[in-house]
């Protein structure tokens, strides 16, 4: 997997990267609003990505859960 070979070269970064972008997320609106865009975007082309590739093409299979 792709994104797992990222995160174990530097998990100490990527966890900093995380704290930082859940702070943002809680405490600026207007960064919370296009963070919540930008994530439907995404759903919606790995829910096409996932419809009409094959399984054998498909490299990573992510879920997005949004806490409400």
């Amino acid at each position: 997997m792709i994104i797992a070979d990222i995160q174990s070269t530097n998990p100490k970064k990527i966890e900093e990267n995380l704290i930082s972008l859940r702070k943002r997320y809680e405490c600026n609106t207007i960064f919370r609003k296009i963070w919540n865009l930008v994530v439907k975007i995404l759903a919606k082309f790995m829910k096409l990505d996932a419809k009409y590739n094959s399984l054998d093409r498909i490299r990573n299979l992510g879920l997005v859960f949004i806490k409400e």
